[in-house]
């Protein structure tokens, strides 16, 4: 063990040290000096003239807070500098895990060394964060109750030789504190070093880069040094010293012979960079996503061979103008760190080069790859640079504005006042030379609005404006919006889509797709004059004056906004269809039961043809991550299974720092979230590039690699229905909490479903009255209350014809505007089982297992087509291989002869085991907090945006069958393995780690 140099060695000495510490400890305890109680926890102030009793060498001198200083830290904390190396003594809890703070000011890795050989890094952000945690586990502190730390800085801070400046040392702490209660799984922990007894700290090559000394290094295009600069908005050139470096440049940097090396480059840039050596690729460094400079890459062995010296080469593309002044030069660099490596870590291996052919032809609904970026001017050139370095093959673009701007000349509209009349048909043609397709984002009704008064057609156009009903949950006071359905406004604006249509876009997003007034919360319209006139037209009534779920008329205003909704889109789509035959068109149909989604938006949750259906898959909270992704994966692709997507921003939900372990959580999430949309047969899409770009390049890969097995047209067996009705009429009774348990039987009947591997999809209201049902082998109607007579009359002849009907709760007690029935005609039709009570919504908010199990066995007398043994965690959903128009044959099927569409069975397998924190998901319910076993993260922290630890476990040995298929081959498509058989006739799937795709081709 180190021996520090206040270290007592003699034993009856050092005893007495230890009084004196825990003496000291106790006289500066934060909690109460009465009843104080065992004591959990320990604070040392390393501000207080006490504080010599656990410092060492390295540790300099106190101040006091500063109320001069820009920084809250140095204004609110006394505190001692360290120094780049240093010493500490700790008190710690003998026998227990200790999570041990420290309240501490620095921007860079702190290496420390605990006890006999216990090590912990901790990352610099280099921002406002001051508080730095980690667990010292048990086993490392055994019976001790003082632990010796020794702290290095890496890369050490280096003080210039014109300036001896205390606050320019490496870090300044203010407090320790130790506890042994509230251990967070979520903080990193100790683990043992391979060399207890080496403190040296790793070999490593160091170049400060802003200070004397650093030409040996400098090749070209490098420019003058700079120190700190106290008033930057920047904050690494507020506490740096660096270099400027231009669009090409080169460094000199020493290496490590015959060894893979690390190069951290501490630097900020403005665009990507291609790094080179000996003119190969090395990687790509890009803009940092978060206050996070560290730019990390590897130079493989083999590319060094014998040399102790390298020359990179960086080349910026886009470059910068030259006409830019030298301070928007392409980077700047404080240092370079280089160290060497046994191996190349999986996340680091080198970015693949951009080929230079352009992205496959497919059709808008199969391109798995986008980002929404709708700038209304830019440098197209770095616009489309950035989309394929990100390999994405459709963008998301602005033609319009939710303030209703147009980015276009216009005859109807309003353009902006900086629009660039060719900026929009450039960049859609600069986008399609790459083969990159182009959807415009264009407003259905106003969207994006944070202020009234930046609504653009309502200043335009105030007679046009929507008018609301009264209901006090919802006020209309500072609420805008434009009447879509019944104004002139209808006419005018289906004219400004027009023109937007023929700036040669491949298809449209249509957001603010409602009936409702914004900023958020919206207020429910229309009942303007021209609504007025219109609802008398089609119905023969007065429009409601108020919201009353005991009016009939109310009633039908509410479903008549959902037709007129539907309507007003269809007319919308035909018009720029005049302009562009074909045009796809997909409406934001982001519905509950997320988001305080409501009745309000005009939204009905109704199967579709011809329009795209979206949903977003976005919270800010940790425990429904996954919930969210998978219910609205499952929801979207449903509403229409030829043309869907999921959107999901590509920024974390948590207090993103930007540290490896947060960037690792980040791109698992991403990479699931990605991967589940085309396991469920829907296309996602982000908000803005997915960031850092190096997690957003893999991300985009992985899809890629996948791609060619998408497939919409899932095999089924159990039907699920989703009422609009029964939400609305069913779910609003007044008295009742029918709404927020129907919505939570919803999200249980597919959290049951999907976790015992069923094979099912949503049917809605206008499915059953158009007889849509013959698909499936078995019908559940999950506390569906509300059934028209004509829906029950479709569901006897669905008997008839040997469907079989699970119901539950108060299915078929009333019609279709929720007025209760006298007698159930449901519950007397032959072959329905019918259950008093709502299994899933029992199994969802007390995981009642027994309930779970008797729906299932109700479900599945029989063999379902798709049998599967695994646990919850696997996502399996099955699909048939589409055909590709062109060709007849299988998309992607890399076969020597056509397959047919009925002959592929394309099964994915995605483990979302990170998002099952001790096995379960621990969502209760949409108002509940969620439940977890084991050693978690606490409930607050996944309830409210804390560092959730997401762990990936793989699953093994998972069996699959598929009765009533001869199979002639499978292959796990992914890792490239034949599966043969068991005896019984299942396939064993040895192993999946996130995703993987079994291919079976059938007889």
């Amino acid at each position: 063990m180190r021996s520090f140099p206040f270290a007592c060695d003699q034993p009856g000495l050092g005893r007495l040290a230890g009084v004196w510490i825990v003496l000291a400890i106790g006289s500066i305890q934060a909690s109460s000096a009465q009843d104080r109680g065992p004591t959990t926890k320990h604070v040392v102030d390393i501000g207080s003239a006490d504080d010599e009793l656990f410092v060492g060498e390295g540790i300099y001198s106190r101040e006091g807070a500063n109320l001069k200083s820009a920084v809250s830290f140095y204004r609110e904390n006394s505190m001692r500098w360290f120094g780049n190396r240093w010493t500490m003594r700790l008190p710690v809890f003998a026998r227990r895990d200790n999570r041990i703070e420290l309240s501490a000011r620095f921007s860079r890795r702190v290496e420390l060394t605990l006890g006999d050989g216990w090590t912990v890094t901790l990352d610099g952000r280099g921002d406002d964060s001051t508080s730095y945690a980690f667990v010292l586990p048990a086993d490392a502190v055994g019976e001790q109750e003082l632990i010796e730390v020794y702290g290095v800085c890496s890369p050490p801070y280096m003080v210039p030789s014109d300036r001896r400046d205390a606050r320019q040392l490496a870090m300044a702490v203010a407090r320790v504190t130790i506890a042994h209660t509230e251990i967070s799984e979520s903080d990193p922990r100790a683990v043992r070093a391979p060399d207890a007894a080496e403190h040296a700290g790793t070999p490593e090559r160091f170049i400060n880069l802003g200070l004397d000394g650093d030409e040996p290094f400098v090749v070209d295009g490098i420019y003058q040094r700079e120190g700190p600069l106290s008033w930057s908005k920047d904050p690494l050139a507020r506490w740096a010293s660096f270099r400027w470096f231009s669009s090409q440049w080169g460094l000199r940097l020493p290496v490590f012979p015959q060894l893979h090396n690390e190069i951290v480059i501490r630097a900020r840039s403005s665009r990507p960079i291609r790094v080179t050596c000996d003119g190969q690729l090395v990687t790509w460094l890009f803009p940092a996503a978060a206050p996070h400079y560290e730019m990390r890459l590897i130079v493989p062995a083999e590319r060094i061979g014998d040399r102790s010296e390298i020359e990179l080469n960086g080349v910026a593309i886009p470059p910068v103008p030259a006409e830019s002044g030298q301070r928007d030069l392409a980077m700047l660099a404080d240092w370079v760190r280089i160290r060497p490596l046994d191996e190349i870590p999986a996340d680091m291996m080198p970015i693949a080069d951009l080929s230079d052919q352009p992205e496959a032809d497919l059709p808008l609904s199969f391109r798995l790859r986008g980002t929404e970026s709708r700038p209304l001017f830019t440098d197209i050139e770095a616009y489309v640079h950035e989309a394929r370095l990100m390999r994405c093959n459709v963008m998301t673009i602005g033609p319009m504005n939710g303030q209703h701007w147009t980015a276009f000349p216009t005859q109807h509209g309003i353009p902006h006042p900086k629009m660039q009349a060719e900026f929009l048909p450039q960049q859609v043609a600069a986008l399609h030379r790459w083969g990159i397709a182009a959807i415009g984002w264009l407003p259905f009704n106003v969207q994006d609005l944070r202020r009234t008064v930046d609504c653009q057609a309502a200043a335009k156009y105030p007679q046009w404006k929507m008018q609301y009903i009264d209901w006090p949950e919802r006020p209309a006071a500072d609420r805008v919006g434009m009447c879509v359905v019944s104004s002139p406004w209808r006419q005018m604006h289906a004219e400004i889509l027009k023109e937007a249509a023929a700036t040669g876009i491949d298809g449209v997003f249509f957001d603010g797709f409602y009936l409702g007034g914004i900023p958020h919360p919206i207020s429910p319209g229309c009942v303007c004059p021209f609504c007025q006139d219109s609802f008398r037209r089609d119905t023969g009534l007065e429009t409601p004056a108020r919201v009353d779920w005991t009016d009939i008329t109310f009633k039908r205003w509410i479903r008549w906004r959902n037709e007129k909704l539907l309507e007003v889109a269809a007319e919308f789509r035909d018009k720029m269809r005049e302009s562009k035959p074909g045009l796809q068109v997909t409406c934001n149909w982001n519905i509950w039961p997320f988001g305080d989604k409501d009745w309000d938006t005009g939204i009905p949750l109704w199967s579709q043809d011809d329009l795209g259906t979206s949903q977003h898959a976005y919270t800010g909270r940790p425990d429904l991550e996954w919930v969210m992704m998978g219910f609205k994966a499952r929801l979207s692709h449903d509403l229409n299974p030829r043309h869907s997507d999921i959107w999901r921003t590509s920024r974390p939900a948590w207090n993103y720092d930007g540290s490896d372990a947060d960037q690792a959580r980040h791109e698992l999430t991403m990479r699931t979230f990605m991967l589940s949309g085309l396991t469920y047969g829907t296309t996602p899409w982000h908000g803005e590039h997915i960031q850092p770009a190096e997690i957003g390049i893999r991300v985009h890969q992985a899809v890629q690699s996948r791609e060619r097995f998408f497939g919409q047209d899932h095999l089924r067996h159990i039907g699920v229905v989703l009422s609009q009705n029964t939400h609305d009429f069913y779910g609003h009774l007044p008295g009742t909490t029918n709404r927020d348990d129907y919505r939570d039987t919803t999200l249980g009947t597919w959290l049951l479903l999907t976790e015992r591997h069923a094979p099912f999809r949503w049917v809605f209201d206008n499915e059953i009255e158009d007889e849509s049902l013959s698909a499936y082998d078995v019908l559940l109607l999950p506390n569906t209350a509300c059934l028209s007579d004509g829906m029950l009359d479709r569901l006897n002849q669905y008997v008839a014809h040997g469907g079989r009907i699970v119901a539950t709760a108060d299915a078929g007690w009333y019609d279709q505007w929720g007025q209760r029935r006298a007698e159930n005609r449901l519950t007397q039709l032959a072959g329905i089982r019918h259950f008093d009570g709502e299994p899933s919504l029992a199994w969802l908010r007390s995981r009642d297992t027994a309930a779970a199990d008797r729906l299932i066995d109700a479900l599945m007398p029989g063999e379902w087509p798709l049998q599967v043994e695994a646990p919850p965690w696997l996502v399996v959903n099955a699909s048939w291989a589409p055909t590709d128009p062109k060709t007849g044959q299988a998309f992607g099927e890399q076969t020597s002869v056509p397959v047919p569409i009925s002959r592929t069975l394309w099964i994915h397998l995605l483990n979302v085991s990170a998002f099952y924190p001790a096995g379960d998901t621990g969502f209760r319910g949409m108002g509940a907090d969620p439940v977890y076993a084991g050693a978690v993260a606490s409930d607050a922290q996944i309830a409210h945006g804390g560092r959730v630890v997401r762990v990936n476990t793989p699953v093994k040995n998972i069996v699959i069958a598929v009765p009533g298929l001869s199979i002639d081959r499978a292959q796990l498509a992914i890792a490239g393995t034949e599966i043969a058989p068991s005896p019984d006739g299942t396939f064993v799937i040895p192993e999946v780690d996130i995703h993987d795709v079994l291919v079976l081709e059938c007889r």
